[in-house]
């Protein structure tokens, strides 16, 4: 954690959180100095003036003076020099209905003594030496225990800094210890209250504000449902600001988005403020009546491939003209190969239109991308692949070794220069320095399976989703989405498929019956041109899956998919799951129902994990069921398993040996100073 200049020598000036239902906009936190140490005035503080209630964070405050149409509290005091300790609150609830002072610190449930808490520590013991027993307060003390069991840390290791706080948030497992989403959302939000209460300025939730007048009258004019929850809380935002909508600019935006990066809890903070600029552009063109001031967006920074359009006709024609031959074998050919599947086709289609984007983002003019001759180019192909590694922040990703190898293939097969097909051979041999081995982010993710109970959450939860959904009288499509998505689990469990193979299933092409009643027997049958190895997959389904795939397609699939749709997980619209959006849901569903968290594709190294660890030297077995090509695979990526497993057998035998050797010999413990 920063430690500002204030933290270092122990003095922070104080500020008063916002209560709960009262905005930024009602209360304004302004410190005044009086001689004498006379108690801080009850002063209303213009909208310009801001505190920052938490030094470190770097708290941007929006610099846009109010216009007409926002009620703000009107006041022509101004507090100047700030005296650490003072405050100075007003309540534009009063203010705006023109009578009446404002409420004292007591009446508005605010803290306004004491240092700002710099962990959960230092707020749990700013709560408990509160007096009295505020039911909300006694909560909050409850809750932040609570959370500190699921953050797996000691709450003095806990931060209460926002920036620092949400990637613990957002890491936590709230299912590991059996806590709904409900509960869980009830947890946060104590302590968002908690952090407000003690001087941490922190974005509310959604609408928690409210919307002034103009914004709420702005609100009723969007498009649809979607755009208004979009823009709630940029709503709030501005009308906290004083700011009114025909004075939104790109600026303001600006400091909304930086706003919840820096003040806000929020998991995706960037989502929500680029959602929030698409939403606001799409009500000004379809709403005549919404502000004609369209905010540019950036093209995210993960985007930066340029449409094919952009380059030469030349260029698209050469590109098109290599991967046809890549589709076709020739054995004549003095480089030749067998033909490339469609799907690594594309992916070559896409490396090609990457690379040609890195090299002119690197200088060169696009006008100049004629041909893969000159992606090929030494020169340029290095320049295009340095060009990625500034964009990962001089970390050099894994994709680059690929990327020289497909350069030197080129350079060898189609446009004929052995030179730099040798040279770019070398480079994609220096760049090809990652591990061999299963990568660190799945490792660690294995090592909870490490533990028995995760095992068993995770092999009971299809199981257990079916039973809670028969339950239900009425089948909603969110009780059917739930039941997919354990039905993928499922089957992701028995039969470790790619995720592109899990959504690709169909009735009667990939899953076929056979036998009736008990006799019953399913079958998952890929051909071979689907298959990543490009051999035929075939596996025999369990019968508890059967009779789970059975029931889902009496009851839960009709709500899902139109009538006649062939695939098993089908999208709304009757065709095919997206792989990427079906996987990141099945994470999602493990996550919430287990805690656990894993990817689609992790289902297959848990595989090899499980089985190795019953079977340590039945690495063949592994082979086949993953479909490794070479069984050398299968010994890089799995070694660890197995030593782990041999670890495990040695200290079972110290510890049998531990017993034994105190059955035989008792403990005698010598009492302190019995040697003299």
């Amino acid at each position: 954690m920063s430690i500002s200049p204030a933290r270092r020598v122990g003095k922070r000036p104080s500020a008063v959180a916002r209560p709960r239902g009262a905005s930024d906009r009602e209360v304004r936190v302004a410190q005044s100095s009086q001689e004498g140490g006379r108690s801080a005035a009850l002063t209303p503080a213009p909208a310009g003036l801001a505190t920052q209630a938490h030094p470190g964070v770097g708290t941007p405050k929006c610099k846009h003076e109010p216009t007409s149409g926002i009620d703000l509290p009107k006041s022509s005091s101004v507090a100047t020099e700030p005296a650490i300790g003072s405050v100075a609150l007003v309540s534009s609830d009063t203010a705006d209905r023109g009578g009446g002072q404002a409420k004292p610190p007591a009446q508005l449930g605010l803290a306004t003594s004491g240092p700002v808490p710099q962990n959960l520590r230092e707020l749990l013991d700013r709560l408990e030496n509160e007096p009295g027993k505020d039911r909300k307060v006694v909560e909050t003390r409850r809750a932040i225990n609570q959370i500190g069991l699921l953050l797996r840390k000691p709450l003095q290791n806990i931060p209460t800094e926002p920036v620092l706080l949400r990637p613990l948030i957002k890491a936590a497992t709230p299912a590991s210890l059996e806590i709904t989403s409900a509960r869980w959302s009830r947890l946060k939000s104590l302590l968002a209250f908690g952090l407000r209460r003690y001087g941490i300025d922190l974005q509310p939730a959604r609408d928690v504000a409210g919307h002034s007048p103009v914004w709420k009258a702005l609100a009723s004019l969007a498009p649809d449902r979607a755009s208004f929850i979009a823009l709630s809380r940029f709503m709030s935002f501005c009308s906290r600001e004083g700011i009114s909508p025909d004075a939104v600019t790109e600026q303001v935006f600006s400091d909304f988005a930086e706003a919840l990066q820096t003040r806000s809890l929020h998991q995706t903070p960037s989502a929500i403020s680029r959602g929030a600029i698409n939403s606001w552009n799409r009500a000004v063109a379809t709403v005549s009546e919404w502000p004609q001031k369209v905010i540019p967006l950036e093209r995210h920074s993960r985007f930066y491939s340029f449409a094919w359009d952009a380059f030469p006709e030349s260029f698209g024609k050469d590109v098109e003209a290599y991967l046809a031959q890549c589709a076709v074998t020739d054995i004549w050919s003095e480089h030749s190969k067998k033909a490339s599947r469609p799907k690594t086709i594309e992916l070559r289609r896409r490396q090609l239109r990457q690379l040609a984007s890195l090299l002119v983002l690197s200088g060169l003019a696009i006008e100049e991308v004629t041909s893969l001759a000159v992606l090929t180019k030494l020169d340029n192909a290095r320049a295009a692949l340095q060009q990625q590694e500034v964009r990962k922040d001089g970390v050099v990703p894994r994709s680059l070794a690929e990327h020289a190898w497909l350069l030197k293939t080129i350079a060898r097969s189609w446009t004929k220069d052995p030179v730099s097909a040798e040279a770019l051979g070398n480079l994609a041999a220096r760049l090809n320095t990652a591990s061999r081995e299963m990568t660190e982010r799945n490792t660690s993710r294995l090592r909870q399976f490490g533990v028995s109970t995760n095992v068993d959450a995770l092999l009971n939860l299809p199981a257990r989703a079916f039973a809670e959904a028969e339950g239900a009288a009425i089948v909603t499509p969110k009780i059917a989405r739930r039941v997919a998505f354990a039905l993928a689990v499922d089957l992701l469990t028995v039969m470790p498929l790619r995720i592109n193979n899990l959504t690709g299933l169909e009735f009667d092409r990939h899953i076929i019956v056979l036998g009736r009643g008990k006799r019953q027997e399913m079958l998952v049958v890929i051909p071979a041109a689907e298959f990543k190895t490009g051999k035929t997959f075939e596996m025999r389904v369990p019968h508890s899956v059967v009779e789970r795939i059975n029931r889902f397609m009496e009851r839960y699939h009709p709500v899902l998919a139109p009538q006649g749709a062939a695939q098993l997980f089908v999208s709304p619209k009757g065709g095919r799951r997206s792989t990427t959006a079906f996987s990141r849901a099945v994470s999602n569903f493990v996550k919430q129902e287990t805690g656990l968290i894993m990817n689609a594709h992790l289902f297959r190294s848990l595989a090899g994990k499980l089985h190795l660890e019953e079977h340590p030297e039945d690495t063949e077995t592994v082979r086949r069921l993953l479909g490794h090509e070479r069984s050398e695979t299968t010994h890089r990526y799995y070694v660890e398993a197995r030593t782990t497993r041999h670890m495990q057998r040695y200290t079972d035998m110290i510890e049998q040996r531990r017993v034994s050797a105190a059955a035989a010999q008792p403990l005698k413990v010598r009492r302190k100073g019995a040697g003299k």
